[in-house]
């Protein structure tokens, strides 16, 4: 299952993608996005943002952002009718490596997903700021800066918005729903998302 490493290997390879090394390549199964870099690329962009991971260490969180299983749920309303429908894809389409095993001159080609890729063909992929996002230290505060730039992208300056904490904690997967929730552990998603919003200010 990826973690907090995978989450912070992901990041930094679409930072390479929105520098320049991003590819648009036509084949069998029509056109499809990926990034092209070398192992030590990736690991000097970690490195800029204080994340320190060996090549070996990378490599295996590419590999495992490509078997782990990314699961989303969209709901459609049409009318009076409501209906919800699942996709299923991997964090990473493929991922394929040339040269020797564990060198950082490692040439490699990341294809991203269909929902990368839909979002960058239709121009609606939000961009972030890379350095502040990952320079955070709890990975609910690089979470919910992401969340924050997508939900409120056309947030007005001086403006008050809300959120409901329970709601969010489970968006974020450190609740499973509702009913999950006593007393101690509101008070435990309380503290986590305060240390956050002081992250954040």
């Amino acid at each position: 299952w990826p973690s907090d490493r995978e989450e912070k290997v992901e990041r930094a390879l679409v930072r390479l993608g929105s520098q320049g090394r991003i590819v648009k390549i036509s084949g069998r199964v029509g056109e499809r996005y990926a990034i092209v870099f070398t192992l030590r690329e990736l690991q000097t962009e970690l490195k800029s943002v204080s994340q320190t991971l060996s090549v070996n260490e990378i490599k295996e969180s590419l590999l495992i952002l490509k078997g782990a299983e990314l699961s989303m749920q969209c709901r459609e309303v049409s009318g009076d009718t409501e209906s919800y429908s699942e996709s299923r894809m991997n964090y990473i389409s493929s991922i394929h490596f040339s040269g020797a095993s564990g060198k950082s001159t490692v040439k490699c080609i990341a294809f991203l997903n269909e929902v990368m890729s839909q979002q960058i063909e239709g121009l609606t992929y939000r961009s972030y700021y890379f350095d502040r996002v990952q320079s955070f230290k709890r990975s609910l505060s690089r979470w919910l800066t992401l969340r924050l730039y997508q939900v409120f992208k056309y947030a007005a300056v001086g403006k008050t918005y809300h959120f409901m904490l329970v709601n969010m904690s489970i968006k974020f997967g450190s609740i499973t729903s509702q009913e999950d929730v006593d007393k101690s552990r509101l008070t435990a998603i309380r503290r986590d998302m305060t240390s956050t919003m002081q992250d954040l200010i």
